[in-house]
């Protein structure tokens, strides 16, 4: 009959604990939100420019154009989100990509290029969209070269510009 009632203060306590792991997402809120507008924009201006080797888009209005842009680059924005939250499970660390290492970079990167192989293999197994004759072809992977530079390029990117950005709103 004791048993229980000595471990309840245990069970509170670690409700409280994990309370306090997880609040330190509220302490690096702006990072993360730097991180997902750094990602949103390095990626639509991306989308912007590779739309001609696209074969739907490249006849499309501006309108429709802006639209593709915008819904392709929140996505991609939520990848970012993704392998940061991946790398965080992994890690046991919400702030394991806060440091300015190059191994760092290398996951994003990774972590970008396998995105990229898997996503445009599946959209174009499913007709979603068609190269055009401007868009290399990388002929191992099936897949055109700039979607798979996107995402391992402007991962790392995005996450430099965030860390950058933490780091003086922090002085």
């Amino acid at each position: 009959m004791l048993m229980p009632m000595f471990s309840m203060p245990v069970k509170i306590y670690h409700f409280h604990r994990s309370f306090f792991v997880h609040r330190s997402f509220f302490v690096h809120r702006s990072f993360f939100v730097a991180l997902f507008v750094f990602a949103f924009g390095l990626n639509w201006l991306w989308e912007v420019l590779q739309m001609p080797a696209y074969v739907k888009t490249s006849a499309s209005s501006w309108q429709a154009k802006v639209l593709v842009c915008t819904v392709a680059s929140l996505i991609d924005a939520v990848i970012m989100l993704g392998v940061y939250g991946l790398g965080w499970v992994l890690s046991g660390r919400l702030e394991w990509a806060m440091g300015r290492d190059w191994k760092v970079s290398s996951v994003f990167a990774l972590g970008g290029a396998i995105c990229a192989v898997i996503i445009e293999r599946m959209e174009l197994a499913f007709g979603f969209w068609s190269y055009s004759d401007r868009m290399p072809i990388l002929p191992m992977l099936g897949i055109g070269l700039l979607p798979l530079l996107q995402l391992t390029l402007l991962l790392p990117a995005a996450l430099w510009i965030a860390l950058r950005l933490n780091a003086q709103t922090k002085r």
